[in-house]
Protein backbone atom coordinates (compact mmCIF):
# COMPACT_ATOMS: atom_id res chain seq x y z
CA UNK A 1 0.00 0.00 0.00
CA UNK A 2 1.40 3.75 -1.30
CA UNK A 3 0.43 6.58 0.79
CA UNK A 4 0.21 10.02 -0.74
CA UNK A 5 1.41 12.93 1.55
CA UNK A 6 -0.13 16.59 0.76
CA UNK A 7 0.55 20.11 1.89
CA UNK A 8 -2.69 21.42 3.55
CA UNK A 9 -2.99 24.82 2.19
CA UNK A 10 -3.76 28.05 4.19
CA UNK A 11 -5.31 25.54 7.15
CA UNK A 12 -5.53 25.80 10.64
CA UNK A 13 -6.31 22.14 12.59
CA UNK A 14 -8.06 21.86 16.34
CA UNK A 15 -8.81 19.21 18.43
CA UNK A 16 -10.80 18.14 21.17
CA UNK A 17 -11.94 14.17 21.08
CA UNK A 18 -11.73 15.20 17.47
CA UNK A 19 -8.89 17.34 15.81
CA UNK A 20 -9.69 20.36 14.28
CA UNK A 21 -7.57 22.65 11.29
CA UNK A 22 -7.30 26.41 11.02
CA UNK A 23 -6.95 27.34 7.75
CA UNK A 24 -5.27 30.68 7.89
CA UNK A 25 -4.61 33.06 5.36
CA UNK A 26 -5.51 34.56 1.81
CA UNK A 27 -8.73 32.18 2.59
CA UNK A 28 -12.07 34.27 0.85
CA UNK A 29 -14.52 34.37 3.04
CA UNK A 30 -13.28 34.53 6.19
CA UNK A 31 -12.96 38.29 7.98
CA UNK A 32 -9.79 39.73 9.69
CA UNK A 33 -9.59 38.93 13.01
CA UNK A 34 -10.81 41.30 15.60
CA UNK A 35 -8.53 42.81 18.43
CA UNK A 36 -10.71 42.68 21.82
CA UNK A 37 -11.73 45.55 23.94
CA UNK A 38 -13.09 44.78 27.21
CA UNK A 39 -12.96 48.28 29.39
CA UNK A 40 -16.96 48.22 29.62
CA UNK A 41 -17.09 44.54 30.26
CA UNK A 42 -19.03 43.64 27.15
CA UNK A 43 -16.34 40.45 26.76
CA UNK A 44 -16.40 38.90 30.49
CA UNK A 45 -18.08 36.09 29.14
CA UNK A 46 -14.46 35.48 27.53
CA UNK A 47 -12.30 36.44 30.05
CA UNK A 48 -11.63 32.97 30.96
CA UNK A 49 -9.73 32.28 28.06
CA UNK A 50 -6.21 32.82 29.18
CA UNK A 51 -2.42 33.15 27.99
CA UNK A 52 0.16 30.30 29.49
CA UNK A 53 3.06 31.45 30.19
CA UNK A 54 6.47 29.39 31.00
CA UNK A 55 9.05 31.62 33.43
CA UNK A 56 7.45 34.66 32.36
CA UNK A 57 7.61 34.40 28.46
CA UNK A 58 3.92 33.87 26.73
CA UNK A 59 3.04 30.49 25.17
CA UNK A 60 -0.23 28.99 24.55
CA UNK A 61 -3.83 29.54 24.47
CA UNK A 62 -6.16 28.05 27.27
CA UNK A 63 -9.74 27.96 28.60
CA UNK A 64 -10.87 27.76 32.25
CA UNK A 65 -13.46 24.97 32.41
CA UNK A 66 -16.79 25.41 33.66
CA UNK A 67 -16.80 22.72 36.57
CA UNK A 68 -19.84 23.46 38.92
CA UNK A 69 -21.69 20.67 40.45
CA UNK A 70 -25.75 20.83 39.13
CA UNK A 71 -26.22 23.31 42.14
CA UNK A 72 -23.89 25.47 40.57
CA UNK A 73 -21.59 25.85 43.65
CA UNK A 74 -17.94 25.08 42.71
CA UNK A 75 -16.60 22.54 45.20
CA UNK A 76 -13.29 21.19 43.99
CA UNK A 77 -9.78 23.00 41.92
CA UNK A 78 -9.23 25.11 38.99
CA UNK A 79 -9.21 22.98 35.66
CA UNK A 80 -8.03 24.13 32.09
CA UNK A 81 -8.26 23.03 28.64
CA UNK A 82 -5.16 23.22 26.10
CA UNK A 83 -3.25 21.25 24.00
CA UNK A 84 -1.15 18.23 25.03
CA UNK A 85 2.12 19.95 23.39
CA UNK A 86 1.26 23.06 25.44
CA UNK A 87 0.87 21.41 28.57
CA UNK A 88 3.86 19.06 28.44
CA UNK A 89 6.65 21.24 26.36
CA UNK A 90 6.66 18.53 24.11
CA UNK A 91 9.58 20.72 21.19
CA UNK A 92 11.38 22.29 24.27
CA UNK A 93 14.81 20.50 23.20
CA UNK A 94 16.07 21.14 27.55
CA UNK A 95 12.86 20.71 29.61
CA UNK A 96 13.43 22.17 33.32
CA UNK A 97 12.02 20.52 36.04
CA UNK A 98 11.89 23.69 37.68
CA UNK A 99 9.64 25.88 34.91
CA UNK A 100 7.73 28.22 36.57
CA UNK A 101 3.87 27.78 34.60
CA UNK A 102 0.89 30.15 35.09
CA UNK A 103 -1.84 31.28 33.18
CA UNK A 104 -2.82 34.94 32.97
CA UNK A 105 -7.22 35.82 32.01
CA UNK A 106 -8.97 38.83 31.32
CA UNK A 107 -6.21 39.05 28.91
CA UNK A 108 -7.60 41.23 26.52
CA UNK A 109 -5.85 44.52 25.25
CA UNK A 110 -7.34 47.54 27.14
CA UNK A 111 -7.30 45.77 29.85
CA UNK A 112 -3.87 45.47 31.14
CA UNK A 113 -4.05 47.09 34.75
CA UNK A 114 -6.62 43.80 35.06
CA UNK A 115 -5.14 41.00 34.27
CA UNK A 116 -5.45 38.23 36.32
CA UNK A 117 -2.69 35.66 36.80
CA UNK A 118 -2.60 32.38 38.56
CA UNK A 119 0.63 29.89 39.17
CA UNK A 120 -0.35 26.16 37.56
CA UNK A 121 -0.19 23.40 40.14
CA UNK A 122 0.24 20.51 37.89
CA UNK A 123 -0.59 18.67 34.56
CA UNK A 124 -3.21 16.35 35.54
CA UNK A 125 -3.77 14.60 32.36
CA UNK A 126 -3.04 14.58 27.89
CA UNK A 127 -2.93 12.39 25.25
CA UNK A 128 -1.23 12.50 22.13
CA UNK A 129 -3.08 9.09 20.72
CA UNK A 130 -5.18 10.22 17.60
CA UNK A 131 -5.94 13.77 19.30
CA UNK A 132 -4.00 16.29 21.07
CA UNK A 133 -5.05 18.64 24.80
CA UNK A 134 -4.45 18.71 28.20
CA UNK A 135 -6.22 18.81 31.48
CA UNK A 136 -4.13 21.27 34.06
CA UNK A 137 -4.96 21.94 37.59
CA UNK A 138 -4.34 25.51 39.12
CA UNK A 139 -2.84 26.25 42.61
CA UNK A 140 -6.14 27.98 42.99
CA UNK A 141 -9.43 26.64 43.66
CA UNK A 142 -12.39 27.71 41.13
CA UNK A 143 -14.16 29.26 43.62
CA UNK A 144 -11.80 31.66 44.16
CA UNK A 145 -11.45 32.44 40.66
CA UNK A 146 -15.00 33.07 40.24
CA UNK A 147 -14.62 35.49 43.33
CA UNK A 148 -12.19 37.43 41.40
CA UNK A 149 -14.88 37.90 38.74
CA UNK A 150 -13.13 35.05 36.18
CA UNK A 151 -15.60 33.36 34.08
CA UNK A 152 -15.44 29.51 33.07
CA UNK A 153 -16.62 27.53 29.82
CA UNK A 154 -18.65 25.06 29.78
CA UNK A 155 -17.88 21.84 27.03
CA UNK A 156 -20.35 21.41 23.98
CA UNK A 157 -22.09 18.18 24.04
CA UNK A 158 -22.49 17.92 20.38
CA UNK A 159 -19.08 18.81 18.89
CA UNK A 160 -18.20 16.30 16.87
CA UNK A 161 -21.04 16.78 14.69
CA UNK A 162 -20.72 20.73 14.03
CA UNK A 163 -20.16 21.84 10.74
CA UNK A 164 -20.70 25.17 9.36
CA UNK A 165 -19.80 28.53 11.28
CA UNK A 166 -17.54 28.88 14.65
CA UNK A 167 -16.23 31.62 17.05
CA UNK A 168 -12.31 30.81 17.60
CA UNK A 169 -11.25 33.44 20.66
CA UNK A 170 -7.32 32.99 21.26
CA UNK A 171 -4.07 35.18 22.26
CA UNK A 172 -1.67 34.49 19.17
CA UNK A 173 1.62 36.54 20.04
CA UNK A 174 4.02 37.98 17.49
CA UNK A 175 1.41 40.42 16.23
CA UNK A 176 2.02 44.28 16.80
CA UNK A 177 -0.98 44.66 19.36
CA UNK A 178 -1.22 42.05 22.39
CA UNK A 179 -4.61 39.99 23.69
CA UNK A 180 -7.58 37.93 22.70
CA UNK A 181 -8.81 38.17 19.15
CA UNK A 182 -11.79 36.77 17.66
CA UNK A 183 -12.13 35.32 14.14
CA UNK A 184 -15.14 33.81 12.89
CA UNK A 185 -15.75 31.65 9.86
CA UNK A 186 -16.45 27.94 9.11
CA UNK A 187 -15.30 24.63 10.09
CA UNK A 188 -15.77 21.49 8.27
CA UNK A 189 -14.20 17.69 8.45
CA UNK A 190 -10.87 17.54 6.70
CA UNK A 191 -11.35 14.01 5.21
CA UNK A 192 -8.45 12.73 5.59
CA UNK A 193 -5.79 11.83 8.73
CA UNK A 194 -3.67 14.85 9.51
CA UNK A 195 0.19 14.04 9.92
CA UNK A 196 2.43 15.97 12.01
CA UNK A 197 5.74 15.38 13.63
CA UNK A 198 5.50 12.02 13.71
CA UNK A 199 1.88 11.56 15.01
CA UNK A 200 -1.62 10.74 13.36
CA UNK A 201 -5.22 12.03 13.61
CA UNK A 202 -7.68 10.40 11.42
CA UNK A 203 -10.50 12.49 12.62
CA UNK A 204 -9.99 16.09 11.86
CA UNK A 205 -11.59 19.82 11.68
CA UNK A 206 -10.56 22.48 9.47
CA UNK A 207 -11.23 26.46 8.99
CA UNK A 208 -10.90 28.74 7.53
CA UNK A 209 -10.49 30.94 10.06
CA UNK A 210 -7.53 34.85 9.75
CA UNK A 211 -5.08 35.64 12.60
CA UNK A 212 -4.01 31.74 13.30
CA UNK A 213 0.03 32.71 14.75
CA UNK A 214 1.95 31.16 17.21
CA UNK A 215 0.35 31.10 20.34
CA UNK A 216 -3.18 30.41 18.97
CA UNK A 217 -2.74 26.85 19.91
CA UNK A 218 -5.09 26.01 22.65
CA UNK A 219 -7.59 28.84 21.43
CA UNK A 220 -11.11 27.41 22.23
CA UNK A 221 -13.04 27.01 19.40
CA UNK A 222 -16.58 28.08 20.26
CA UNK A 223 -20.45 27.61 19.13
CA UNK A 224 -21.79 30.65 18.24
CA UNK A 225 -25.31 30.11 19.51
CA UNK A 226 -24.40 28.83 22.81
CA UNK A 227 -20.56 29.40 23.58
CA UNK A 228 -19.85 26.36 24.57
CA UNK A 229 -16.18 25.10 23.25
CA UNK A 230 -16.33 22.56 20.33
CA UNK A 231 -13.09 21.88 19.89
CA UNK A 232 -9.31 23.45 20.07
CA UNK A 233 -6.47 24.72 17.69
CA UNK A 234 -3.86 22.40 17.57
CA UNK A 235 -1.69 23.68 14.61
CA UNK A 236 -2.44 25.62 11.71
CA UNK A 237 -0.23 25.98 7.98
CA UNK A 238 0.13 29.66 8.28
CA UNK A 239 4.11 30.14 7.28
CA UNK A 240 3.98 26.61 6.59
CA UNK A 241 6.84 25.61 4.39
CA UNK A 242 6.93 22.31 1.73
CA UNK A 243 10.28 21.56 2.76
CA UNK A 244 9.18 20.78 6.28
CA UNK A 245 6.44 18.74 4.96
CA UNK A 246 4.50 16.54 7.72
CA UNK A 247 6.68 18.17 10.41
CA UNK A 248 5.68 20.71 13.43
CA UNK A 249 4.41 23.94 11.31
CA UNK A 250 3.37 22.04 8.44
CA UNK A 251 0.72 19.39 8.81
CA UNK A 252 -0.16 17.32 5.97
CA UNK A 253 -2.79 14.56 5.01
CA UNK A 254 -2.09 11.11 3.52
CA UNK A 255 -3.81 8.94 1.23
CA UNK A 256 -3.82 5.77 0.58
CA UNK A 257 -4.33 4.44 -2.78
CA UNK A 258 -6.17 7.30 -3.72
CA UNK A 259 -8.80 6.85 -0.72
CA UNK A 260 -9.35 9.12 2.13
CA UNK A 261 -8.78 7.00 5.48
CA UNK A 262 -10.72 8.13 7.98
Amino acid sequence: MTFRLHLFKACTLATLGFSQAACAGGIVGAPESVLLKNADGQYNHWNGIGKLFYNGEPSCTASLLDTRNNDNKATGPAYLLTDGHCALRRYDPNPDATLKLSVTFNYFNDTLDSHKSYEIHKVNWTTFSNTDFAIVELATPLDTLLKDGITPLKLSTDAASIVGDILIVGAPHGLPEIGLRLATCTQQPTDAVLVQSGLIYPDTRKNNCQGIRAGSDGSPVLEPKTGKIAGMIFTSTYDAKPENLCFNGSPCNARANNQTHN
